[in-house]
């Protein structure tokens, strides 16, 4: 899971920087919401680019599989417009699977 969560991670964080056409001052954000049954990865930018991230059509091609590895390691992705400011959060959920025990207690 851990691995899994920080090539999300990665890929999403490439694709803002690479994709958004944001600039070198500009700030990525970056949230990771755990539960007992998901990790969430966020990627916020800050970039005008009027296209969406979009699944590369050519998956053998050496460059831009970055959603396409997202897609095959998460249950769910998907694009959130901010309606405040420029930009948008390209989101995944990791699916955690637990023992058959379930999670581990919260308490001691």
């Amino acid at each position: 899971m851990v691995d899994d969560a920080a090539l999300a991670a990665s890929e999403l964080v490439t694709n803002a920087i690479r994709h958004s056409g944001c600039q070198a001052d500009d700030v990525i954000g970056f949230t990771l919401v755990v539960t007992d049954a998901f990790v969430r990865v966020e990627v916020r930018d800050p970039g005008a680019s009027l296209t969406g991230p979009r699944l590369r059509s050519e998956p053998d091609e050496e460059d831009g599989r970055g959603l396409l590895i997202v897609q095959a390691i998460a249950a769910a992705w998907g694009v959130g417009r901010h309606d405040d400011r420029p930009g948008r959060t390209v989101w995944c959920a990791l699916r955690i699977a637990w023992p058959t025990s379930g999670p581990p207690d919260a308490a001691p």
